[in-house]
């Protein structure tokens, strides 16, 4: 199966507050399938679908939790419940490459979702796969992690992302 193109950074997608998936059918698990195998090819934790150009309601991770033994693919994603305590991490992201901005977040969430399946399920997410899930869910609303940090660090980064990505375009022709 062919791999789906990233998206990086200035694309305007990315900035496209997604909407909501009407119906779970072939389409929508194959879009799953293939951004699953996508985020693995890229190594990522977690992809959104607007980092792929699709601007529907629909996430994929595997952070490595022991405690989720396979990977998740969520559809209609929204927090439920999130902690008071806070919990500041590094974060990186397909869309910004080389860049790993502080980002602060709940410690502990519950997202609910639907599955592939179309039933409604619920996720309680600690650790990583928290960070993660909120970096994810952030995507589907045109937020970046870069939009964390205060104007001067955002401008250095997004420097580095341009010089970072003319790099990859550069291997790939």
């Amino acid at each position: 199966m062919a791999l789906l193109p990233i998206r990086f950074f200035p694309d305007p997608v990315l900035r496209t507050k997604c909407t909501l998936v009407e119906e779970i059918n072939d389409n929508v698990r194959e879009m799953l399938k293939r951004m699953l195998e996508t985020m693995y090819a890229n190594d990522g934790g977690g992809l959104a679908a607007n980092q792929v150009g699709y601007t529907l309601r629909m996430i994929v991770s595997d952070p490595g939790d022991k405690s989720i033994l396979k990977p998740l693919k969520l559809i209609n994603p929204k927090i439920v419940w999130r902690s008071k305590e806070l919990k500041v991490s590094g974060e990186g992201c397909l869309s910004l490459p080389g860049v790993y901005p502080e980002v602060t977040r709940s410690a502990e969430v519950n997202v609910q979702y639907y599955d592939e399946l179309g039933q409604m399920q619920e996720v309680h997410a600690k650790g990583y796969l928290s960070a993660c899930l909120q970096h994810e869910l952030d995507h589907l609303d045109g937020i970046l992690s870069i939009d964390y940090l205060s104007d001067f660090k955002r401008k250095l980064a997004i420097r580095r992302i341009q010089k970072n990505v003319k790099m990859i375009s550069r291997k790939e022709d």
